[in-house]
């Protein structure tokens, strides 16, 4: 079974791509944080505001974003990051 705790990369392609369906049904717009996702763009009951927290996210402007994993300390990984530039 699907634990988001022992999986964090899949889990952050599942919020990374809630990103990208967020942003196709509001003109190209990212969200302003991820909790906007669930449940419509994240339908997965395993992936909760608390899941959530294990990443940071920061919306740059309507058109960029960064999403990146955040260790027990609460310390972001630099070495993996999800994200899109703006135009």
């Amino acid at each position: 079974e699907f634990d988001p705790h022992e999986h964090p990369l899949i889990t952050a392609d599942l919020i990374n791509d809630g990103i990208g369906d967020y942003a196709a049904e509001h003109g190209g717009k990212f969200p302003s944080d991820l909790k906007g996702l669930l449940p419509k763009y994240i339908p997965y009951e395993k992936i909760t505001p608390s899941v959530l927290g294990m990443f940071s996210y920061r919306r740059f402007s309507p058109t960029s974003y960064e999403l990146r994993f955040k260790d027990a300390n609460n310390e972001e990984f630099s070495d993996i990051v999800f994200g899109k530039e703006g135009e």
